[in-house]
């Protein structure tokens, strides 16, 4: 990619004296907020995922199976297969392997507490080394700094127990678009293997994997040269790092699952076949034979190609990651997962958290727009590469609220570029730069913080919500110990509670799409229209018990068991003192 005003070669790996201290301050920003954020004692980002990896993790720590990701509490009855990649349980089976070298107590809980801040570092290396190569210089100080403070919509996903994927995808991301942007001989190699790993942790960053390369691919079809070079080899990287990936993570048996919601065949294939494609394009559009138009097209053509051969072979992944999912499973639980929804049924919800989260980010994409556009305009592409990643995840976030984490990750780096006072169209055109800063944190900060303060809004819930919600956290598991081992039917929101203890049964269902065949069984058991439907599943899949969380009246109780008994299954009323609705 050319570049008119490059003074220094920014990379992670090189000049590290000059990237410490922008790291550091980032970092140092980072903690700041996780602290300020449990002051509380309270997390503002935790979800039922954490549970669930915690499960993973603790079982991969059991019997160390790297391959088997069965998670054996689940039995629907069909065992239930864990689409998560063994990538994001690595750090902490490592971290906790050491704390218990060193006589740790409990070492899986002090990895779930130490690796996000951990991983904080790795993304803040990346978004510090991604605003300098945007910038086409090493970042301030206050540059680093400030940068890490407007990323805190981004940070909160390295909360301490925040062990979830998403930070993992985070820190690949901001790998990814360094390595698309900097001028560096290693930056496009990053970039292809950082786009591998993160699809093998999760599939949402699949579309910002296709803007990405589709901005390179673009400006090396009108530019050749130096981006062709760099699409070359991003295109290699990312066709080379498929097959140890696959490898390493899901054994080769991989290569031949099928499935269409992890990283298995089909986006094996996608991903080799693709990096291969803009390898080869990028290496033959180095000299000028054909005109931009012309190498855009035949490249629609081979990729056409590519698509149509996968969706050939893989013909179900045309019904898309939840196609196991039924109409019982939807409306039992999909259709309540409010990361599911858009942002725009999130805000007549009554929610104002997320708009406002939008606007902000959108705020500050219009900040570093003119400084970008401009840097454009005189042949340096980099800015561009990373408004197009901003302004693809706003729009994704609008159009469903899973990417609310996103926007942040790549916005912030865009604040040095709007402060920047070497360029015409930065903010800086205000009267003094302390003055701009100021509007420009204010412009982000405020809302963000106003959002994040204010209280949930209420709504209405029915006896399908209330059975999702109330985990009977409080509950006196020790009941269970004394009974024989076997296969408990219980609301979704108890049978994470129970699932976490370890006391020999095993759960129908669990809240996640594998497990559809079993919550569709959990969804008529316990809220069928009729006796005979609510019967018809039990026989059909016999249950050793039912369990739900005991309501405070005697006589509710007494009504409750006589509407959830569920045929051969017997009752299991667990005592919950501190909570009195029913689930």
């Amino acid at each position: 990619m050319s570049r008119v005003e490059t003074p220094v070669a920014v990379t992670p790996l090189a000049g590290v004296a000059g990237a410490i201290a922008p790291f550091f301050l980032f970092w140092l920003a980072g903690l700041f907020i996780l602290v300020a954020d449990s002051a509380d004692g309270v997390w503002t980002i935790a979800d039922i995922d954490d549970k669930m990896r915690a499960l993973q993790i603790a079982d991969l720590w059991a019997d160390g199976a790297w391959f088997d990701r069965a998670i054996p509490v689940i039995a629907m009855p069909e065992p239930y297969i864990s689409p998560w990649s063994r990538l994001v349980d690595l750090p902490y089976v490592a971290v906790a392997w050491l704390a218990a070298l060193a006589g740790a107590g409990s070492p899986l809980d002090f990895a779930f507490f130490v690796v996000p801040p951990l991983l904080l570092g790795a993304f803040a290396w990346f978004q510090t080394a991604l605003a300098s190569a945007v910038l086409g210089r090493p970042l301030r100080p206050i540059e680093a700094f400030e940068t890490g403070l407007i990323a805190f919509a981004a940070v909160l996903e390295f909360s301490p127990t925040r062990i979830d994927h998403h930070n993992i995808q985070l820190v690949a991301m901001a790998a990814m678009a360094w390595g698309l942007i900097a001028p560096v001989r290693a930056a496009p190699f990053v970039a292809g293997v950082a786009a591998v790993l993160s699809v093998a942790v999760g599939l949402e960053t699949l579309p910002f994997i296709a803007v990405g390369f589709g901005v390179l691919t673009l400006l090396a079809a009108i530019e050749g040269g130096d981006a062709a070079r760099h699409l070359a080899a991003a295109g290699l990287a990312l066709a080379v790092a498929a097959l140890p990936a696959m490898v390493a993570f899901n054994g080769p048996s991989g290569l031949f699952a099928t499935a269409c919601d992890a990283f298995a065949a089909p986006l094996f294939i996608l991903l080799t076949l693709g990096g291969m494609t803009l390898g080869a394009f990028g290496r033959f559009w180095r000299a000028p034979p054909l005109s931009p138009m012309r190498r855009l097209l035949a490249l629609a053509l081979v990729v056409s190609l590519v698509a149509a051969a996968v969706l050939l072979l893989f013909p179900g992944c045309l019904s898309g990651p939840y196609a196991m999912i039924d109409s019982v499973s939807r409306r039992f639980w999909l259709e309540r997962v409010a990361q599911e929804i858009s942002l725009f049924a999130f805000a007549r919800e009554g929610s104002l958290l997320a708009p406002i989260v939008l606007l902000a980010a959108a705020g500050l994409v219009v900040a570093g727009a003119g400084n970008g556009l401009a840097r454009l305009h005189r042949g340096d592409f980099g800015a561009a590469i990373l408004l197009a990643l901003a302004l693809a995840s706003l729009v994704l976030m609008a159009a469903q609220m899973r990417y609310i984490r996103f926007p942040f990750g790549f916005v912030a780096p865009l604040l040095p570029l709007a402060l920047d006072r070497t360029g015409p169209h930065g903010f800086s055109a205000l009267r003094g730069l302390t003055v701009a800063r100021l509007a420009v944190l204010a412009l982000a900060s405020t809302p963000l913080a106003a959002a994040f303060a204010m209280p949930s809004p209420s709504k209405a819930i029915d006896g399908i919500d209330l059975m999702g919600a109330d985990a009977c956290a409080d509950a006196d598991l020790s009941l269970l110990a004394r009974l024989e081992p076997g296969r408990i039917i219980a609301p979704l929101g108890l049978a994470m509670t129970l699932a976490g203890n370890r006391h020999g049964h095993t759960i129908a269902a669990l809240p996640y799409h594998r497990a559809a065949p079993g919550i569709r069984r959990v969804g008529l058991a316990f809220a069928g229209a009729t006796d005979a439907e609510r019967r018809e599943v039990s026989r059909r899949s016999p249950m050793s018990r039912s369990a739900h969380c005991r309501p405070r009246s005697k006589r509710r109780a007494r009504r409750s068991m006589t509407r959830w008994r569920t045929g051969e299954a017997g009752p299991v009323s667990i005592p919950s003192p501190r909570r009195g609705r029913t689930a």
